[in-house]
Order: structure tokens, then sequence, then C-alpha cells
């Protein structure tokens, strides 16, 4: 007779088995997703107002140093040139930088690439950094410091979170994507008049260079 309910006992044991690895296995990634959304919002509350402010005499801003006019070829662009390598050179990460210089309608421009992993079928995240001839003095403060600043910051983030562990960043990104890279535009405003021949001029050239 106690054969007869070996097989039930056999089947109640595997069931068992299979609702504890369940469980356990709901439990690790509530643990991970947890424990990567603390990371990140433990690194933004501790950096986000701080690193993204226009507070003067905050030297650890990334926004402030774009406050000024940017215009390609100039000593402040080549100040935000130099500005971003150090940015990029004082991270953790093996990040590699790339200056993509060339001269056209009497321009010098200067795009700049920072990337990290393999380049293969990298995730691509851009800005432009240059600022408008005209108005005279114009910065651009949204068009388009603020997001080189967030690039910028981006970038300290997935570096910070790689000396922890990668496996905190979306599977979904580290499914998709084998690299990071991280350009800034130079020359995405027109000299004269916005045309498709005087706009644009570091994407289409950096465009251009890869499509070879």
């Amino acid at each position: 007779m106690r054969n007869a309910y070996l097989p039930k006992s056999r089947e109640l044991s595997n069931k068992l088995r299979m609702w504890w690895f369940l469980s356990w296995f709901a439990w690790c990634n509530l643990t991970f997703s947890v424990s990567a959304e603390l990371i990140g919002l433990n690194y933004y509350e501790s950096t986000l107002s701080r690193e993204l402010s226009l507070e003067e005499n905050n030297h650890d801003s990334l926004l402030l140093p774009f406050n000024k006019t940017r215009i390609p070829g100039s000593i402040e662009s080549e100040q935000i040139q130099e500005f971003l390598a150090s940015h990029f050179t004082a991270l953790n990460g093996n990040w590699s930088i790339e200056s993509d210089v060339f001269e056209e309608n009497g321009f010098t421009f200067t795009n700049m690439v920072f990337s990290l992993g393999n380049a293969e079928s990298p995730l691509i995240l851009a800005a432009h950094y240059d600022s408008k001839i005209l108005p005279e003095g114009f910065i651009g403060g949204m068009d388009s410091a603020a997001p080189c600043a967030i690039l910028l910051y981006i970038a300290k983030f997935v570096d910070t979170i790689l000396q922890k562990d990668e496996f905190l960043l979306d599977p979904l990104l580290l499914d998709r994507f084998s690299g990071l890279k991280i350009v800034f535009f130079d020359g995405e405003e027109a000299i004269n008049q916005w045309a498709a021949d005087d706009s644009i001029y570091g994407a289409r050239h950096l465009a251009s260079k890869w499509e070879t």
C-alpha cells in the first residue's frame, strides 16, 4: 500500500521543488530590481542637484562649463573639447577618445566621440555642443548645453554602475548592445542660413565617415 502513494509523493516533492525554485528565482529578480533601483535613486539624490547646477564656483557642475559661446573653431569651443576629454579621462572605465576634425565652409569643426566596450553594436547617445554664431553672445542653454551636461552625467552614472556590477544595468541593454558611444557633435548650427548644406556639419561628416 505504501508503494501506491510513492508516485504522488514524488509528484508533490517535484512540485514543491519547482515552487521553491520559482519563488527563489522571483526573489532574486525582485532583489536585483530593487538593488538597481536603490543604487540609481541614491546616486541621483546625492549627485543630481550638484552636478547639473549653474551655481557659481560649483566645481562639480557638469553644466557650468557650457555657460559660454561655443562657436566652431573658437577658443571657447576648444575649452569645451578639453573639458569633455578631461571628464572621460577621469572616469574609471576604459573609455576611448576620438576627435574627428575637419574643415568645411571656412570653419574647423571637431566632433568628440567617447566609447566604452565593444564597438560592434553600441548604443549611441549624442548631442551637439556648438552654439549659434548669431545673435552675438548666444549661449544656447537648452540648445544644447543642457543635453551635453546630461550626457556627461549619464556617462558618469554608467561608469559608476559598471564598477559595482555590470548586471545592475537593464538586461535589455546588455542583450541588445555591446558597448556605448557618447557623441558630441560640432557644427549643428548654420553658419549663415539653415539649409541642407549649411547645418549639421558634424553629424553629416561623422555619418559619412562611419559608412565607409
